[in-house]
């Protein structure tokens, strides 16, 4: 009988599930959006929220299952006063 090679840990199969809810945020004369990602709803709202306050603009997705995200909402930048 021959040695059997262990698997390695750089090659696991990882079944963890993906976060549920991402936010791609864009702020002005920004390069690259910042990705967010969380599994509590409440969480990514108030994140929205602050970066929306800050004069960012959100998308605000839903992990819809195999990698795909769903844009639920879209947040605009607060008009300042």
């Amino acid at each position: 009988m021959g040695h059997r090679a262990k698997p390695s840990r750089r090659h696991q199969i990882s079944y963890a599930a993906p976060e549920k809810y991402r936010l791609i945020i864009t702020y002005p004369g920004q390069q690259r959006p910042r990705r967010f990602s969380t599994s509590d709803l409440a969480r990514a709202r108030a994140v929205a929220r602050r970066n929306t306050a800050n004069g960012a603009h959100v998308d605000f997705q839903i992990h819809r299952g195999w990698g795909t995200y769903e844009t639920t909402h879209t947040y605009t930048p607060e008009p300042t006063p």
